[in-house]
């Protein structure tokens, strides 16, 4: 006879088994108008249960933005976009982005110098 507790440990490992990561984030940032925007590309198949649940914005390593998300906005990816006016040239950004399943993925991104207008 199989414990009642087995069945919830494999009940728990399968479902831990379809989660994953984010596969990748794209960063676009707008140094004309001070906008960041984030993509998070993660595909599922229901974005009600399997979806980025939050995506956290760092400068310098001190938190500025996290936003929490209560599901994915389409199958493919999850964007966001932030208005950043107080980000310096050289600031490191590091972007994180969280499964509500299971992982999450980091990018780094170093504010560049704004470009010689001629």
């Amino acid at each position: 006879m199989i414990r009642p507790y087995v069945i919830i440990v494999l009940l728990l490992c399968c479902s831990v088994v379809t989660a994953h990561p984010p596969d990748k984030i794209n960063l676009d940032f707008n140094q004309n108008n001070n906008t960041f925007k984030v993509v998070s590309e993660h595909p599922t198949k229901d974005v009600a249960k399997h979806y980025i649940s939050r995506i956290t914005v760092k400068q310098n390593d001190k938190i500025i933005v996290e936003q929490f998300i209560p599901e994915q906005e389409n199958e493919k990816n999850q964007t966001v976009m932030f208005y950043l006016p107080y980000l310096k040239p050289g600031d490191k950004i590091r972007v994180i982005s969280q499964c509500n399943v299971f992982g999450k993925k980091e990018i780094d991104f170093i504010i560049p110098q704004p470009e010689e207008k001629e």
